[in-house]
């Protein structure tokens, strides 16, 4: 199931309604992994500190029928460290992963195959493997 967070759902509000704001879109979009299943508060992403891991550029297409596509193959850096097992993905706004820094949480869905990152493993996704849908 897919999801938009809060700050997804303020970006589309504002975006379509205006509301006097100074609409602000992402020039780059992040592809995160999750360990569990997040909502807007509690998303546990893979650790950076040490691991390899770091997010990765996503590119989706024009949507169509309310739904997007991922156009571009993402793959992460080989793992230096077990990274867990993945549940689940997010879609961030213009910041990669760094300590201590906030970054935006727009969307996140179950991925339908867990996938476990062991060490010297790679995970990667090709383009058309990552669908979000609003409708």
């Amino acid at each position: 199931m897919n999801a938009m967070t809060t700050i997804g759902c303020n970006y589309m509000i504002n975006f379509v309604f205006g509301n006097g704001f100074d609409i602000k879109t992402p020039k780059t979009l992040y592809l995160a992994l999750f360990t569990n299943d997040p909502a807007d508060d509690d998303p546990v992403e893979v650790s950076s500190a040490g691991t390899g891991y770091e997010r990765q550029e996503i590119q989706f297409s024009t949507s169509q029928a309310g739904k997007t596509t991922n156009t571009n193959t993402i793959t992460f850096p080989v793992a230096k460290k077990n990274w867990g097992v993945i549940t689940s993905i997010g879609v961030y706004a213009d910041l990669k992963q760094t300590e201590g820094a906030e970054a935006e949480l727009i969307f996140y869905t179950g991925i339908p195959n867990k996938k476990s990152v062991d060490v010297n493993s790679v995970l990667s996704f090709a383009p058309g493997n990552i669908n979000f849908k609003l409708i």
